[in-house]
């Protein structure tokens, strides 16, 4: 009956499902979002000391950057499944955000695996992501914005992650 419903919709790969849920976990973590930062790369260096080299000569400045770009990828990531009408099977039209969201995150990816960031990086960067957002953002981080953010995390990385091309 209707419990089975959302799992009958076809899952397409640059959509989240539960847009409020996501809005909700970014809301939550802008909130707190120094302490968010400082701790999520605390947190990164401990587990992966690897990724420390991985910042330039102003490690402070790239990190927030990078965090920044993270969750400006999550809130355009948002903001484009909002944009499609769920109900429809297939958008009326190509909304472009999502083709422009997919091909920027895949020169990110390309551009961070110049840097040395390896795919096995990008699993702890998911993990923590979602782990320090439990640890610092606050009432608004319920279930349902942590299972959003688990979602739309795993999306941005798996669209960064460079896919290996025909050899």
């Amino acid at each position: 009956g209707m419990a089975a419903a959302p799992l009958a919709r076809k899952v397409r790969p640059n959509r989240v499902t539960d847009t409020e849920g996501l809005t909700r976990a970014l809301m939550a973590i802008a909130d707190r979002e120094s302490v968010f930062t400082e701790r999520f790369y605390e947190l990164l260096f401990e587990r992966r000391p690897d990724t420390r080299e991985l910042f330039g000569a102003y490690p402070i400045a790239e990190q927030e950057e990078m965090m920044r770009e993270t969750l400006r990828s999550l809130a355009t990531l948002q903001e484009y499944a909002a944009a499609i009408d769920p109900r429809a099977a297939e958008p009326a039209a190509p909304v472009d955000g999502g083709g422009w969201l997919a091909e920027n995150l895949r020169a990110l990816g390309e551009s961070h695996a110049e840097y040395g960031v390896t795919p096995d990086m990008y699993e702890c960067y998911r993990g923590l992501l979602v782990e320090c957002a439990r640890e610092t953002a606050g009432a608004l981080f319920d279930e349902r914005a942590e299972a959003a953010l688990t979602e739309a995390v795993a999306l941005v990385c798996a669209l960064m992650v460079p896919q290996p091309g025909p050899v």
